[in-house]
Order: structure tokens, then C-alpha cells, then sequence
């Protein structure tokens, strides 16, 4: 999309710029949903909205590797993490995923 600028609704000028409107990305599942505190697990991430500028965030750590599949699935390395649960997201452009999933260490 290219942005215009108009002054009093009349005059319309455009620099040329273009943008994109992201939409949310929500996430589905996440397999396998459990892996070792080292990390290294490749996870498949299924949802919808990712783009080839998505990142995975495995509570506050985020994945060292990111493949970008399809606008609905997206394969995400693991980082290392204490044991327990961490949140899963998913963000593009430092805006997180509507919704988060587990992942167990």
C-alpha cells in the first residue's frame, strides 16, 4: 500500500512509501510441547498470520532459529530454560501473538 497525504481533502501527495498491515498472529498448536532445559528442540509452531519476518519467544528467551514455512506454520529451535513451563509466542514486527501456548522444559 502506498501512503498519500492530503491537506483539506484536496491535494494529495505520495513520497513513495509503502507499508503493510500486518494482522494478528494467532497460534494453534505447538508439537512436540516438551523438550530438555538445554533447549535444541525444533518445534513446528501451526496458526495462522506468520510472516518471513516472524520470531518465537520461549518465555522471556527467544528462539536462536526461526524457519518461516507458511503464513500457518513456522519451525522454531528451542533456547535453553529453567525447568517447568514457559509461555510461547509468536511475534512479527515486536508485536506478540494474540494468545500464547506451552511448552514444557
Amino acid at each position: 500500500r502506498e501512503v498519500e497525504v492530503s491537506n483539506e481533502k484536496a491535494v494529495f501527495s505520495s513520497n513513495g512509501l509503502k507499508y503493510t498491515n500486518l494482522r494478528d498472529v494467532h497460534l494453534h498448536t505447538i508439537y512436540p510441547a516438551h523438550g530438555p532445559i538445554l533447549g535444541g528442540t525444533i518445534v513446528t509452531i501451526v496458526g495462522r498470520h506468520f510472516t518471513n519476518i516472524s520470531s518465537c519467544l520461549f518465555g522471556a528467551m527467544h528462539s536462536s532459529n526461526v524457519t518461516f514455512i507458511s503464513s500457518t506454520q513456522i519451525l522454531c529451535v528451542t533456547p535453553p530454560h529453567v525447568g517447568g513451563f514457559a509461555d510461547v509466542w509468536v511475534s512479527h514486527n515486536k508485536l506478540n501473538s494474540s494468545n500464547s501456548l506451552k511448552f514444557q522444559y
